[in-house]
């Protein structure tokens, strides 16, 4: 797979200095760049969710939030290489229990569940389960969709939209903005 940086350091020659140029990653971007697990992962759980049939999905640039009604469900949010979903659950309520949940400051969604390998991501299907219990609502009987998103080089995503760039002047230069 292609190496994926995040900053490049490029001269400026009117400038006769170097300026570092970072890049900011949509949520998408991030999926379509992530390894091939991070992709299975995701597309498990997108899949999961949309079962119960209620739920709509937003993507923003940061993350993917998943309603039921006017309440805020999950939101998946990719963190590095791992896949973290947010959850509408008490993390005091499973304390002790096999679920290695974080509690987060957030107005409804306190819980994060990091999904990095298949035991964890059929665990976070049962944390789903419990929400949408939770919400009253049942499982339906579907195909899954395929979220897969095929692999995409930095510059045609920069192109798309999906990355920005950003420019941070070196020690010495003036200001540079993009």
């Amino acid at each position: 797979m292609n190496e994926i940086k995040n900053t490049v350091r490029t001269y400026n020659p009117q400038l006769h200095r170097f300026i570092v140029v970072k890049y900011d990653r949509s949520y998408l971007a991030r999926i379509i760049q992530g390894e091939d697990i991070l992709k299975f992962f995701y597309s498990e759980l997108k899949n999961e969710i949309l079962a119960y049939g209620k739920p709509k999905s937003r993507i923003s640039w940061r993350y993917e939030t998943f309603k039921v009604g006017r309440n805020h469900a999950f939101r998946m949010q990719i963190r590095g290489k791992t896949l973290c979903l947010y959850l509408d659950l008490n993390p005091s309520d499973l304390l002790g229990s096999k679920y290695k949940v974080e509690e987060v400051e957030s107005d409804t969604l306190r819980c994060m569940y990091r999904i990095n390998n298949p035991r964890r991501c059929k665990y976070a299907k049962k944390l789903i389960e419990k929400v949408m219990s939770k919400q009253g609502l049942t499982k339906n009987v579907n195909n899954p969709v395929d979220y897969k998103l095929p692999f995409e080089d930095t510059e045609s995503l920069i192109n798309k939209g999906l990355i920005k760039m950003v420019a941070k002047k070196d020690k010495e230069a003036d200001e540079i903005t993009f």
